[in-house]
């Protein structure tokens, strides 16, 4: 994949991450790594909660940098589960742009309801069972 196009996916993937509720090092580390991952000799990532600006540097020594601004924000783990996932398998893969734009495609459309409840409610029970192995445990000593 052409670098251009790699910044334009890493910086859509970083986006979502952002409106989606990740902290602004794990946005800055996912673009960084999705654009090394593809050849960037250097990338240079800077984020706060309402803008993410990226300067990368291809193999053959041009420049490119993209910005992004940050209006609005809708936190949704579920989202951000499959993102990172998504970048990983990036990283990992290097696939072809039709489908890295298929699969963020998916993720947007997507509705987490069903999968964000189920998500939470076995977060809650790990916890509660966690307390619980605590409880036991200090009855037990």
């Amino acid at each position: 994949m052409e670098m251009k196009k790699v910044l334009k996916y890493a910086m859509e993937i970083g986006e979502c991450m952002l409106v989606s509720g990740a902290g602004v090092s794990r946005v800055e580390d996912t673009i960084s790594r999705i654009c090394k991952a593809y050849g960037a000799k250097e990338a240079n990532v800077f984020s706060i909660t309402s803008s993410i600006v990226t300067t990368i540097e291809d193999e053959k020594g041009e420049i490119l940098t993209q910005t992004k601004r940050i209006r609005s924000y809708k936190t949704d783990f579920t989202k951000l589960d499959e993102l990172n996932q998504l970048s990983r398998y990036m990283c990992k893969e290097l696939p072809e742009e039709e489908e890295v734009k298929r699969k963020i495609s998916e993720i947007k459309r997507e509705k987490s309801s069903f999968l964000q409840r189920k998500f939470l409610h076995q977060r809650s029970l790990q916890q509660h069972g966690l307390h619980f192995m605590e409880v036991v445990l200090q009855k037990g000593s």
